[in-house]
């Protein structure tokens, strides 16, 4: 819709009274039940696309769409505050949505290091963001929205460390541009781990579903991820508590790493990208359980090892004093003729 009136109408801007008819992002707070207080970011692209980004909980992205079928995976827990949530309770407390953010201090299950308690998955998901702005601006006449701010980790006498990050859209495309820098701001070197969760659901994930990756090589976590994995056909119908499986890929045939679920029955799917030299380990997450029914796609620096294990085998990625990181993220909706070409091309 949006690139056919676009580029088949000369007097387009004159037509419109702002471009927040096409694409946009605008605040809110969730007034509602366990997630009263938090708040959110909508925010569109005019081609299809719409998701939830939640300033409340890491600037991490929630809800998210397609031409209103849903993409993304959230869980019966919902968006909740933080402010009554206990890190060590991450069953009760995981949303997933398009990403959950793993770290900084944690990525994997919980576990104690000399005395201090990193909880499953870490906290920055846990955590209000802070000075968050959102920037509307045309460039090149191409028109973006995007939604910055940090996310501070520290401890007296501890580590200081922020995430800073910005998501941007373009008006008339339907992908999710992330970006992040991850910065010590003391004086000391600090440790972190850092894995992108992200996560799709039905219709997206169906038994009409298939995933594929550009990797060359697979490990599997269990022999039950193994069976599954082997299997011809990955992706089933919901199975009333069937276990969780988890994988990981390695050796991506370029150095793009490229990943996604596709229905191809809908000719609908979703993919995430990032830079393999820069995301070097990436793992994904299958629940095929009723009610809990997902696939997850998790690009990282570290995989879900936990802090404990990263520790002893020297996969703690370590920051300088006043030193940054950087990683990229894209998501891509794949849909039509999109879907097929993906499909071909990683198969």
């Amino acid at each position: 819709m949006y690139e056919k009136y676009m580029t088949g109408k000369s007097y387009w801007k004159e037509a419109l009274p702002s471009m927040s008819a096409f694409a946009d992002a605008k605040e809110y707070e969730l007034l509602d039940g366990a997630g009263s207080t938090v708040r959110a970011v909508h925010m569109y692209t005019g081609s299809g696309l719409d998701f939830w980004v939640y300033p409340g909980r890491g600037l991490d992205i929630g809800e998210a769409s397609y031409n209103g079928a849903p993409v993304s995976y959230v869980t019966k827990n919902g968006v909740k505050n933080p402010a009554q949530l206990w890190a060590g309770d991450f069953e009760r407390n995981f949303f997933a949505g398009l990403l959950t953010t793993c770290g900084l201090d944690n990525a994997g299950g919980a576990c104690e290091v000399d005395g201090d308690f990193f909880p499953t998955h870490g906290r920055l998901n846990l955590t209000p963001a802070q000075s968050y702005t959102i920037k509307k601006y045309w460039e090149e006449e191409k028109y973006f929205v995007e939604c910055s701010g940090q996310v501070r980790l520290s401890a007296l006498f501890g580590e200081n460390l922020v995430l800073r990050r910005r998501i941007r859209i373009q008006a008339g495309v339907s992908k999710i541009f992330l970006k992040d820098e991850i910065v010590n701001e003391g004086y000391v070197k600090a440790g972190y781990m850092l894995l992108y969760h992200c996560n799709f659901g039905y219709p997206v994930v169906s038994d009409d579903s298939v995933v594929v990756t550009n990797h060359r090589r697979i490990e599997y976590l269990d022999e039950q991820s193994e069976k599954l994995g082997r299997d011809g056909k990955e992706l089933s119908a919901p199975v009333p508590g069937q276990p969780q499986s988890a994988f990981t890929r390695w050796e991506p045939k370029e150095g793009r790493v490229k990943a996604a679920v596709i229905n191809t029955k809908l000719r609908l799917g979703a993919a995430v990208e990032c830079d393999g030299r820069e995301l070097d380990r990436f793992c994904e997450w299958m629940s095929l359980a009723s009610n809990d029914y997902a696939v997850g796609l998790e690009p990282g620096k570290n995989g879900p090892d936990g802090r404990k294990k990263a520790l002893e085998d020297g996969t703690v990625i370590w920051l300088g004093a006043q030193q940054t990181h950087t990683a990229e993220l894209e998501f891509k909706i794949l849909a039509d003729d999109q879907a097929e070409e993906y499909l071909a091309a990683l198969s």
